[in-house]
């Protein structure tokens, strides 16, 4: 599929195939629901942590579980948006070569 092209269509559809996962990752309903299981357990544990300075650590910790759940959402949702940059980058170059 990538004979004959230079490096620069070969890293953009490299690109655009990893949007396509990214993609498809994000719309799994098993991923999904692995994620929501994850945010429940996270707020189940703020929620249940001492009041005042006895649960700061917990609450901390929740919010850095939070913090890295969103982390790893929006580096998905990069990879979708470098993917369609990418896919109009390819478009061009097609018209380019014509």
């Amino acid at each position: 599929m990538t004979d004959g092209l230079d490096e620069e269509q070969r890293r953009r559809i490299s690109e655009t195939d990893r949007a396509a996962r990214a993609g498809r990752l994000l719309d799994d309903d098993l991923f999904k629901a692995a994620l929501e299981a994850v945010k429940d357990r996270i707020w189940r544990d703020f929620a249940g942590s001492p009041p005042g300075v006895a649960g700061d650590e917990a609450r901390r910790g929740a919010r850095s579980g939070l913090d890295v759940l969103d982390k790893i959402l929006g580096q998905l949702r990069h990879h979708i948006a470098t993917g369609k940059m990418a896919q109009e980058q390819l478009g061009l170059m097609a018209k380019v070569r014509e």
